[in-house]
């Protein structure tokens, strides 16, 4: 594959990408998230698991954009720059993308953490910051007061 075809593979990549997001994106959430937290059940952490894994912006929004750029860079050199190393490509995506989900899903319920996402309720560039912080560090797990 030549540079230039590279490139427009990866121009074509991200515009798709663009297009597709919106389709993907998560409602607002409301803006007491945080506030009346409820603990995921394990029906919800079922549900996480099937949709973060096999969800269609897994299958066709991120693992397709991450196998293309990889291809296109031709990363790892092992698979090659073609369809077939594509393949590949995309399927090691998923394999690690079933993995790590299958082990937060499993440990992260001995451990009582909560692995939804949960949009800041701020929009202003520092409370966000903040809010990143926050959540890292100090989000309520289970038998915390308040859970």
């Amino acid at each position: 594959m030549t540079p230039s075809m590279r490139v427009g593979l990866l121009e074509l990549m991200l515009t798709i990408s663009v297009m597709l997001s919106p389709a993907f994106a998560q409602p607002e959430a409301p803006s007491s998230v945080v506030t009346n937290y409820k603990p995921i059940t394990e029906r919800e952490r079922l549900e996480w698991f099937l949709v973060s894994t096999t969800g269609p912006s897994s299958l066709f929004g991120a693992g397709p954009l991450s196998a293309g750029l990889s291809t296109a860079f031709n990363n790892p050199e092992e698979y090659g720059p073609h369809w077939e190393g594509f393949g590949k490509r995309y399927g090691m995506r998923l394999t690690g993308v079933y993995t790590g989900n299958a082990i937060e899903a499993t440990l992260g319920t001995a451990w009582g953490e909560d692995p939804r996402y949960f949009p800041s309720p701020n929009h202003a560039f520092g409370a966000r910051v903040k809010y990143i912080i926050k959540t890292t560090f100090l989000w309520p797990m289970r038998g915390m007061p308040g859970t």
